[in-house]
Protein backbone atom coordinates (compact mmCIF):
# COMPACT_ATOMS: atom_id res chain seq x y z
CA UNK A 1 0.00 0.00 0.00
CA UNK A 2 1.41 3.39 -0.96
CA UNK A 3 1.28 5.86 1.91
CA UNK A 4 -0.87 8.96 1.38
CA UNK A 5 1.61 10.97 3.44
CA UNK A 6 3.88 13.55 1.92
CA UNK A 7 7.28 13.83 3.57
CA UNK A 8 5.97 16.07 6.36
CA UNK A 9 2.23 16.32 6.95
CA UNK A 10 0.64 19.38 8.62
CA UNK A 11 -0.89 18.62 12.02
CA UNK A 12 -4.32 19.98 11.07
CA UNK A 13 -4.42 17.64 8.05
CA UNK A 14 -2.96 14.76 10.04
CA UNK A 15 -5.80 15.14 12.55
CA UNK A 16 -8.59 15.72 10.05
CA UNK A 17 -11.88 14.88 11.72
CA UNK A 18 -13.31 11.44 11.17
CA UNK A 19 -16.27 12.54 9.05
CA UNK A 20 -13.91 14.28 6.60
CA UNK A 21 -11.39 11.47 6.17
CA UNK A 22 -13.39 9.87 3.39
CA UNK A 23 -13.76 13.27 1.74
CA UNK A 24 -9.98 13.82 1.59
CA UNK A 25 -9.95 11.20 -1.15
CA UNK A 26 -11.96 13.49 -3.45
CA UNK A 27 -10.06 16.79 -3.60
CA UNK A 28 -7.66 19.15 -1.86
CA UNK A 29 -8.79 21.77 0.62
CA UNK A 30 -9.48 25.25 -0.74
CA UNK A 31 -9.55 28.25 1.56
CA UNK A 32 -13.01 29.46 2.55
CA UNK A 33 -14.05 32.90 3.79
CA UNK A 34 -14.24 31.53 7.33
CA UNK A 35 -10.72 30.11 7.05
CA UNK A 36 -9.42 33.46 5.76
CA UNK A 37 -11.10 35.27 8.66
CA UNK A 38 -9.53 32.84 11.10
CA UNK A 39 -6.10 33.43 9.56
CA UNK A 40 -6.58 37.18 10.00
CA UNK A 41 -7.39 36.73 13.70
CA UNK A 42 -4.26 34.63 14.20
CA UNK A 43 -2.14 37.25 12.42
CA UNK A 44 -3.57 39.99 14.64
CA UNK A 45 -2.81 37.97 17.78
CA UNK A 46 0.76 37.42 16.63
CA UNK A 47 1.18 41.14 15.91
CA UNK A 48 0.25 41.92 19.53
CA UNK A 49 3.53 40.34 20.67
CA UNK A 50 5.89 40.47 17.71
CA UNK A 51 6.76 42.42 14.61
CA UNK A 52 6.54 40.26 11.52
CA UNK A 53 9.64 40.68 9.35
CA UNK A 54 9.89 39.44 5.78
CA UNK A 55 13.16 37.71 4.95
CA UNK A 56 14.15 37.07 1.34
CA UNK A 57 15.28 33.48 0.84
CA UNK A 58 17.10 31.92 -2.10
CA UNK A 59 17.09 28.21 -1.25
CA UNK A 60 15.11 25.64 0.70
CA UNK A 61 18.02 25.61 3.15
CA UNK A 62 17.40 29.33 3.67
CA UNK A 63 13.71 28.68 4.36
CA UNK A 64 14.48 26.12 7.04
CA UNK A 65 17.17 28.30 8.58
CA UNK A 66 14.65 31.12 8.97
CA UNK A 67 12.19 28.72 10.62
CA UNK A 68 14.82 27.58 13.10
CA UNK A 69 15.94 31.14 13.85
CA UNK A 70 12.34 32.17 14.48
CA UNK A 71 11.86 29.16 16.78
CA UNK A 72 14.84 30.34 18.82
CA UNK A 73 13.42 33.86 18.93
CA UNK A 74 10.11 32.45 20.15
CA UNK A 75 11.73 30.39 22.90
CA UNK A 76 13.71 33.44 24.00
CA UNK A 77 10.54 35.54 24.09
CA UNK A 78 8.83 32.84 26.14
CA UNK A 79 11.58 32.88 28.76
CA UNK A 80 11.74 36.68 28.93
CA UNK A 81 8.10 37.71 28.51
CA UNK A 82 6.30 34.55 29.58
CA UNK A 83 4.46 34.10 26.29
CA UNK A 84 5.11 33.64 22.57
CA UNK A 85 2.85 32.97 19.60
CA UNK A 86 2.93 31.23 16.23
CA UNK A 87 5.94 28.99 16.88
CA UNK A 88 6.83 26.46 14.21
CA UNK A 89 7.35 22.89 15.37
CA UNK A 90 7.89 19.49 13.82
CA UNK A 91 8.63 15.98 14.97
CA UNK A 92 8.27 12.28 14.40
CA UNK A 93 5.00 10.85 15.69
CA UNK A 94 4.64 7.08 15.51
CA UNK A 95 7.07 6.85 12.62
CA UNK A 96 5.65 9.74 10.59
CA UNK A 97 6.98 13.28 10.35
CA UNK A 98 4.43 15.98 11.10
CA UNK A 99 4.72 19.74 11.32
CA UNK A 100 2.63 22.59 12.59
CA UNK A 101 2.49 26.00 14.20
CA UNK A 102 1.68 26.28 17.89
CA UNK A 103 -0.68 29.20 18.41
CA UNK A 104 0.67 30.13 21.82
CA UNK A 105 3.12 28.99 24.46
CA UNK A 106 2.81 30.58 27.87
CA UNK A 107 4.35 30.12 31.29
CA UNK A 108 1.82 29.15 33.95
CA UNK A 109 1.92 30.16 37.61
CA UNK A 110 4.54 27.49 38.26
CA UNK A 111 6.81 28.73 35.48
CA UNK A 112 6.02 25.70 33.34
CA UNK A 113 5.15 25.81 29.65
CA UNK A 114 1.49 25.48 28.70
CA UNK A 115 0.40 24.91 25.09
CA UNK A 116 -2.58 27.01 23.98
CA UNK A 117 -4.64 26.50 20.83
CA UNK A 118 -6.73 29.39 19.46
CA UNK A 119 -9.91 28.36 17.67
CA UNK A 120 -11.86 31.07 15.88
CA UNK A 121 -15.65 30.93 15.62
CA UNK A 122 -17.97 32.38 12.99
CA UNK A 123 -20.74 32.61 15.58
CA UNK A 124 -20.50 33.89 19.18
CA UNK A 125 -20.96 30.44 20.67
CA UNK A 126 -18.83 27.50 21.71
CA UNK A 127 -18.59 24.51 19.35
CA UNK A 128 -20.34 21.21 19.85
CA UNK A 129 -18.63 18.40 21.73
CA UNK A 130 -17.33 16.64 18.59
CA UNK A 131 -15.49 19.79 17.48
CA UNK A 132 -14.15 20.34 20.98
CA UNK A 133 -12.71 16.83 20.95
CA UNK A 134 -10.86 17.60 17.70
CA UNK A 135 -9.41 20.76 19.25
CA UNK A 136 -8.45 18.78 22.34
CA UNK A 137 -6.56 16.24 20.25
CA UNK A 138 -4.82 18.97 18.27
CA UNK A 139 -3.57 20.89 21.31
CA UNK A 140 -2.42 17.66 22.96
CA UNK A 141 -0.59 16.67 19.78
CA UNK A 142 1.27 19.97 19.90
CA UNK A 143 2.20 19.28 23.51
CA UNK A 144 3.50 15.86 22.45
CA UNK A 145 5.58 17.47 19.69
CA UNK A 146 6.92 19.98 22.21
CA UNK A 147 7.94 17.18 24.57
CA UNK A 148 9.67 15.44 21.66
CA UNK A 149 11.48 18.64 20.62
CA UNK A 150 14.77 17.89 22.46
CA UNK A 151 14.99 14.58 20.59
CA UNK A 152 13.80 16.18 17.33
CA UNK A 153 16.53 18.83 17.56
CA UNK A 154 19.31 16.42 18.48
CA UNK A 155 22.10 16.38 15.93
CA UNK A 156 21.37 12.81 14.86
CA UNK A 157 17.62 13.28 14.48
CA UNK A 158 17.74 16.68 12.80
CA UNK A 159 20.40 15.47 10.36
CA UNK A 160 18.22 12.49 9.49
CA UNK A 161 15.22 14.76 8.96
CA UNK A 162 17.04 17.27 6.77
CA UNK A 163 18.54 14.50 4.67
CA UNK A 164 15.01 13.20 4.19
CA UNK A 165 14.20 16.59 2.66
CA UNK A 166 17.35 16.39 0.50
CA UNK A 167 18.84 19.51 2.07
CA UNK A 168 22.52 20.44 1.87
CA UNK A 169 23.42 20.97 5.52
CA UNK A 170 26.76 22.60 4.71
CA UNK A 171 25.51 25.02 2.06
CA UNK A 172 26.25 28.63 3.09
CA UNK A 173 23.10 30.60 3.86
CA UNK A 174 22.28 33.70 1.85
CA UNK A 175 23.25 37.17 3.06
CA UNK A 176 19.66 38.09 3.93
CA UNK A 177 19.22 35.03 6.13
CA UNK A 178 22.62 35.64 7.72
CA UNK A 179 21.57 39.20 8.54
CA UNK A 180 18.26 37.97 9.96
CA UNK A 181 20.09 35.51 12.21
CA UNK A 182 22.40 38.29 13.38
CA UNK A 183 19.46 40.62 14.07
CA UNK A 184 17.78 37.91 16.15
CA UNK A 185 20.94 37.35 18.17
CA UNK A 186 21.60 33.85 16.85
CA UNK A 187 24.83 34.90 15.12
CA UNK A 188 27.32 37.60 16.13
CA UNK A 189 27.54 40.55 13.76
CA UNK A 190 30.05 40.00 11.00
CA UNK A 191 30.25 36.26 11.57
CA UNK A 192 31.42 33.89 8.87
CA UNK A 193 28.64 32.61 6.58
CA UNK A 194 26.59 30.11 8.56
CA UNK A 195 25.11 26.81 7.44
CA UNK A 196 21.90 25.01 8.30
CA UNK A 197 23.92 22.65 10.49
CA UNK A 198 25.22 25.56 12.56
CA UNK A 199 21.74 27.04 12.99
CA UNK A 200 20.38 23.62 13.99
CA UNK A 201 23.11 23.28 16.62
CA UNK A 202 22.15 26.66 18.09
CA UNK A 203 18.51 25.58 18.25
CA UNK A 204 19.52 22.36 19.99
CA UNK A 205 21.22 24.39 22.73
CA UNK A 206 18.17 26.62 23.18
CA UNK A 207 15.80 23.68 23.38
CA UNK A 208 17.98 21.98 26.00
CA UNK A 209 17.46 25.04 28.23
CA UNK A 210 13.72 25.21 27.63
CA UNK A 211 11.54 25.55 30.77
CA UNK A 212 9.77 22.45 32.03
CA UNK A 213 6.56 21.58 30.20
CA UNK A 214 3.44 21.54 32.37
CA UNK A 215 0.76 18.87 32.49
CA UNK A 216 -2.14 21.00 31.27
CA UNK A 217 -3.09 22.45 27.88
CA UNK A 218 -5.72 25.01 26.93
CA UNK A 219 -8.06 25.74 24.02
CA UNK A 220 -9.30 29.31 23.63
CA UNK A 221 -12.36 30.02 21.46
CA UNK A 222 -12.36 33.44 19.78
CA UNK A 223 -15.17 35.13 17.86
CA UNK A 224 -13.99 36.18 14.40
CA UNK A 225 -16.14 39.32 14.37
CA UNK A 226 -14.35 41.19 17.17
CA UNK A 227 -11.71 38.78 18.56
CA UNK A 228 -13.69 38.39 21.79
CA UNK A 229 -12.73 35.33 23.83
CA UNK A 230 -15.91 33.26 24.04
CA UNK A 231 -14.52 30.71 26.44
CA UNK A 232 -11.51 28.63 27.40
CA UNK A 233 -11.20 24.94 28.16
CA UNK A 234 -8.28 23.44 30.04
CA UNK A 235 -7.35 19.78 29.78
CA UNK A 236 -4.93 17.61 31.67
CA UNK A 237 -2.62 15.97 29.18
CA UNK A 238 -3.52 12.31 28.62
CA UNK A 239 -0.64 10.61 26.84
CA UNK A 240 -2.35 7.22 26.45
CA UNK A 241 -5.45 8.83 24.91
CA UNK A 242 -3.37 10.90 22.48
CA UNK A 243 -1.31 7.91 21.35
CA UNK A 244 -4.47 5.84 20.82
CA UNK A 245 -6.20 8.56 18.80
CA UNK A 246 -3.11 9.34 16.73
CA UNK A 247 -2.77 5.67 15.81
CA UNK A 248 -6.23 5.83 14.24
CA UNK A 249 -5.32 8.87 12.18
CA UNK A 250 -1.95 7.60 11.00
CA UNK A 251 -3.55 4.32 9.92
CA UNK A 252 -5.84 6.34 7.66
CA UNK A 253 -3.03 8.37 6.11
CA UNK A 254 -0.94 5.24 5.53
CA UNK A 255 -3.83 3.55 3.75
CA UNK A 256 -4.15 0.86 6.42
CA UNK A 257 -7.59 1.89 7.61
CA UNK A 258 -10.51 2.48 5.25
CA UNK A 259 -12.44 5.61 6.24
CA UNK A 260 -16.13 5.33 7.00
CA UNK A 261 -18.76 7.78 5.82
CA UNK A 262 -20.48 9.93 8.41
CA UNK A 263 -23.27 8.10 10.33
CA UNK A 264 -26.81 9.05 9.34
CA UNK A 265 -27.49 10.62 12.74
CA UNK A 266 -24.53 12.95 12.23
CA UNK A 267 -25.18 13.82 8.59
CA UNK A 268 -25.66 17.47 9.61
CA UNK A 269 -21.86 17.68 9.58
CA UNK A 270 -21.88 17.32 5.80
CA UNK A 271 -23.48 20.75 5.42
CA UNK A 272 -20.39 22.28 7.01
CA UNK A 273 -17.86 20.07 5.24
CA UNK A 274 -15.39 21.55 2.74
CA UNK A 275 -16.02 18.62 0.40
CA UNK A 276 -19.83 18.45 0.52
CA UNK A 277 -20.27 19.34 -3.17
CA UNK A 278 -17.86 16.69 -4.42
CA UNK A 279 -18.61 13.87 -1.98
CA UNK A 280 -21.53 11.55 -2.90
CA UNK A 281 -22.74 11.49 0.70
CA UNK A 282 -22.56 15.26 1.00
CA UNK A 283 -24.45 15.79 -2.24
CA UNK A 284 -27.17 13.47 -1.01
CA UNK A 285 -27.49 15.45 2.23
CA UNK A 286 -27.72 18.75 0.35
CA UNK A 287 -30.63 17.40 -1.70
CA UNK A 288 -32.72 16.74 1.41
Amino acid sequence: VVSLLAVVLPVNSYLTSGHQQCCWLFQEVTETAAMAAGTAVHAALEAELSTVVEVAVSTVEDEWAVRLVDMMAGLHQLRVEGVTREMYIWGNVQGQWVRGIIDQLELDDNGQIRVVEHKTRRKPSLPMLAQQQTAKLQVMTYKLLLELLPKTCSLAQSTKFFHLLHLDLMRPLSDTVQQHAEAMGVLPNGAQPATLTFIAEQLQQQVSNMPQIGTHVKVSYIWQADSEVLGETKYEYDHAWVVFRLKQHIDFWEGVWTPQVVPAQESWKCRHCLFCRTCPVGLDVLKR
